[in-house]
């Protein structure tokens, strides 16, 4: 028996352009336990007494935050159960840098607190934008070009512990407003963080990006280890999955159909199968990351 294979790999590629406009104030918070030690990975949050406005934020490893926030408007600091920390009035204009260094005795570690998902339906204009707000628009279309309706896209930002969700209109276009001064963690459908955006902490901050995309269409079905691929009707790879074509054949170059192929992704205990078609070639996709 003969095999010949064919693996083809689909590079996801986005590209990006962007307008940014004048900084706004950040504030430099610093948190500290007790002892003066800096508290990592602690959730705080931030209340504009103007607008009313609350968000919540992750100190770094250092115990530290930058935080945008509004010229002129005072902010109270809370711990997570609404324990008042300190009061901070932001300045019109300031020469220097705002930091504040606030003592937390009761630290919440943010693995012991959800993300909160906001869905956004924005359709084909975005609202009006807060002072603190950044515009993202995502037009995504399929290896043909073809926009991609209906497709849920998602945000995830850490540092707010925060995940938008929004699905494309039948332009393939999806809208996001989102908090600035955050990385946020680009997804589609089951493609994980395909790309992290690093939003600065600039008023008026927009991106527009395009992003093309193809869609794993296979059916599959799951028994215990294996997973059982029908036909693939399109020989390409998708954005997520590698194409693979194998022949069998036997000894008088032959083909070999209805042989089942299996293949095993080394690491992991999950096999592969499919059968090949009357020309003895079984087409697959397999996860790029199981290569």
């Amino acid at each position: 028996m003969i095999f010949t294979a064919i693996l083809v790999f689909n590079t996801c590629l986005l590209f990006a352009q962007s307008d940014p406009y004048s900084k706004t104030d950040i504030l430099y918070l610093s948190l500290k336990n007790e002892a003066g030690e800096p508290v990592q990975s602690c959730v705080v949050h931030l209340s504009d007494q103007a607008t009313n406005h609350s968000v919540s934020v992750i100190s770094d490893r250092k115990g530290q935050m930058e935080i945008p926030v509004e010229s002129g408007h005072v902010y109270q600091i809370k711990d997570d159960e609404a324990n008042l920390l300190d009061e901070i009035k932001v300045p019109q204009q300031s020469s220097s840098l705002l930091t504040k260094t606030v003592v937390i005795s009761k630290p919440v570690i943010a693995a012991e607190r959800p993300f909160d998902t906001i869905t956004q339906n924005l359709g084909s204009s975005f609202y009006k934008v807060g002072a603190l707000e950044a515009r993202l628009a995502f037009r995504i279309t399929d290896l043909d070009h073809k926009p991609l309706n209906n497709l849920a896209v998602r945000l995830v930002c850490p540092k707010y512990r925060r995940v938008y969700t929004a699905t494309t209109n039948a332009s393939g276009v999806v809208r996001f407003q989102v908090l600035l001064g955050g990385d946020y963690q680009f997804g589609i459908a089951e493609s994980e963080n395909m790309k992290t955006y690093r939003i600065p902490s600039s008023q008026g901050y927009a991106l527009t990006v395009d992003v093309p995309y193809q869609p794993t269409t296979v059916t599959e079905i799951t028994r215990n280890d294996t997973v059982f691929q029908d036909a693939i009707q399109q020989k390409r790879a998708t954005s997520q999955r590698a194409f693979l074509e194998v022949t069998v054949q036997d000894y008088e170059h032959q083909p070999l159909p209805d042989e089942n192929v299996f293949m095993d992704a080394v690491g992991k205990s999950k096999v592969f199968n499919t059968k090949t078609n009357e020309q003895g070639k079984a087409l697959k996709t397999r996860p790029q990351a199981d290569h």
